[in-house]
C-alpha cells in the first residue's frame, strides 16, 4: 500500500480540553490544523447530548482526520500543540481502532505491540474494554494509548498506521475474492 493513499485516523481527546481550550473557536482550529498539516479533512465530532444519552461518558470527544500518513502525523502533532499551548515534553495519544484491527496491532500473545513499543520507544497499552467515544458508527473499537515524547509517539503511530494500511488492503482483497467466489458459484 502507498503512503500517499488517504485513510481515516480516529483520535480521542479530552472533552474538557476542547471546551476549556478551544471554546467557540473549535471549528476554526480544526480548519487551521487541516490547512497546516495538508490532510484532506479534520472533524471534531459534535458534543453528545448527555441528557439524551446517559450511556456515553463525558470524558472524551472524537477527532476524525483523513489523509496520508505524514500529514496525519502532522495533524496529530498540531492538535496536541493547540490543546497544550505548545509541544508537550511527554504526551499520551489516544487512538481509536476497530477491534479487528486492534487484534492485528496486538499480535500473537502481544508480540506486535511489544515490537512497536521497542522500536518506537513509546509505551503502548490497549484499554481492556471497548471504547465508548461517541460517533463509532456501530463498529466496536479499542483505545490504544501511546505515551512518550512527541517523536516516540509519532513513530509508534506511524507503525500502527502502516499496519492499518496492510489491514485495509487485506480486508479489500478478502472482500473481492469473496465476491468473485459468489459470482462463480
Amino acid at each position: 500500500a502507498s503512503l500517499d493513499l488517504p485513510f481515516a485516523l480516529e483520535i480521542a481527546i479530552a472533552a474538557d480540553g476542547v471546551l476549556n481550550t478551544f471554546g467557540t473557536r473549535a471549528a476554526h482550529i480544526m480548519a487551521h490544523i487541516e490547512a497546516r498539516s495538508g490532510v484532506k479533512r479534520v472533524r471534531l465530532a459534535p458534543a453528545p447530548d448527555f441528557a439524551a444519552n446517559l450511556s456515553v461518558p463525558a470524558g472524551e470527544r472524537r477527532v476524525s482526520v483523513l489523509g496520508a500518513v505524514r500529514p496525519l502525523l502532522e495533524a496529530h502533532r498540531l492538535l496536541h500543540v493547540a490543546l497544550h499551548g505548545g509541544e508537550p515534553e511527554r504526551l499520551t495519544a489516544k487512538l481509536l481502532l476497530p477491534c479487528r484491527l486492534a487484534e492485528v496491532v496486538i499480535g500473537n500473545a502481544g508480540e506486535t505491540v511489544r515490537e512497536i513499543s521497542r522500536l518506537s520507544g513509546a509505551t503502548l497499552a490497549f484499554d481492556e474494554h471497548p471504547a465508548s467515544v461517541p460517533q463509532a458508527a456501530g463498529v466496536p473499537e479499542r483505545m490504544l494509548r501511546a505515551s512518550g515524547d512527541m517523536s516516540q509517539v509519532s513513530n509508534a503511530l506511524a507503525q500502527v498506521l502502516l499496519l492499518r494500511m496492510d489491514f485495509d488492503a487485506a480486508e479489500q482483497l478478502a472482500a473481492a475474492s469473496g465476491e468473485a467466489a459468489a459470482a462463480s458459484g
